[in-house]
């Protein structure tokens, strides 16, 4: 032991045992201490990350469900606008696809990389779904048109036909018996019954037309609907993954495919009905002011 040394372990002796406890002791607070906070960071970290996760999570869910619930009233919406009147705000306003479309953006913002390209995917199709969708309805709503023309027509005639049989009967009443004066007017009555039974069978035909428009309509979106069900389920399943929600992916694709397959079936048999009632020639009833 060197002479530097053995000066410091003489130093070292020199120090009172009390001063030594209290060197110990501040130590091991010190120690202590330092462990605490490291401990209070690590748990502040911990409790931060957990608080960005639950409010990652909360934000998801609510704009997921939101889509979700979108897309089944955009699907509603579609399947409907072949009953709704062509120039109502309704038939003609994009609410419900500008609706999905936003919330897909949101969707694309805060998903995981896959679940954004799926609802990228997804929105564009039904974007141009929605655009020929209102192509397809163009020849319903001519159909449309023209039978509310040919209503009004029919009512016209009719109201002019009354106010004819209203003179006809006042000459009667009032003992007018000239063939010179009822002439003209049972004229007018023949070419307006004429008349009418030409209009009634317009409007028969118009109304079974559109009956056949709405059919096509309903098959075309189905057939459509089907193509697009591959991207939707898998949106569907990233979205549930990201929620966590547990579940049987196989069973979930074959629900689906069946619910699918179920209605397709069920509309054909609506339709084959609908059909052969189309068939018979006669008119079901007198025309109205419906659509």
């Amino acid at each position: 032991m060197d002479s530097s040394q053995s000066f410091i372990l003489e130093l070292f002796s020199l120090i009172p045992g009390e001063v030594w406890g209290a060197i110990i002791a501040l130590t091991t607070v010190w120690i202590s201490s330092r462990n605490e906070k490291t401990r209070l960071i690590t748990q502040l970290q911990a409790q931060a990350e957990e608080s960005e996760k639950q409010r990652k999570s909360d934000l998801r869910r609510e704009v997921y469900l939101e889509a979700a619930e979108s897309l089944n009233r955009l699907n509603s919406h579609l399947a409907n606008l072949p009953n709704l009147d062509p120039s109502s705000e309704e038939a003609t306003s994009p609410n419900d696809m500008l609706r999905f479309t936003g919330l897909s953006a949101k969707v694309q913002l805060i998903g995981e990389p896959e679940t954004s390209k799926l609802a990228s995917r997804v929105a564009t199709q039904y974007g141009s779904l929605f655009l020929q969708a209102l192509q397809q309805l163009l020849p319903l709503h001519e159909t449309v048109q023209e039978k509310e023309i040919a209503e009004e027509a029919y009512a016209s005639v009719g109201d002019t036909m009354e106010k004819t049989m209203a003179q006809i009967d006042a000459l009667t009443r009032s003992g007018q018996q000239s063939y010179s004066v009822f002439e003209p007017l049972t004229n007018d009555i023949n070419a307006l019954v004429k008349r009418s039974d030409e209009l009634k069978e317009q409007i028969h035909k118009l109304g079974n037309q559109k009956i056949r428009y709405q059919q096509d309509y309903m098959r075309w979106l189905l057939t459509r609907l089907k193509e697009l069900s591959e991207p939707t389920i898998e949106l569907s399943l990233a979205l549930r993954k990201e929620l966590d929600i547990q579940g049987d992916i196989k069973e979930f694709r074959e629900t689906a495919k069946r619910n699918h397959e179920e209605i397709q079936t069920e509309l054909e048999s609506l339709i084959a009905l609908i059909s052969d009632r189309l068939e018979q020639s006669q008119p079901l009833s007198e025309p109205d002011k419906s659509n």
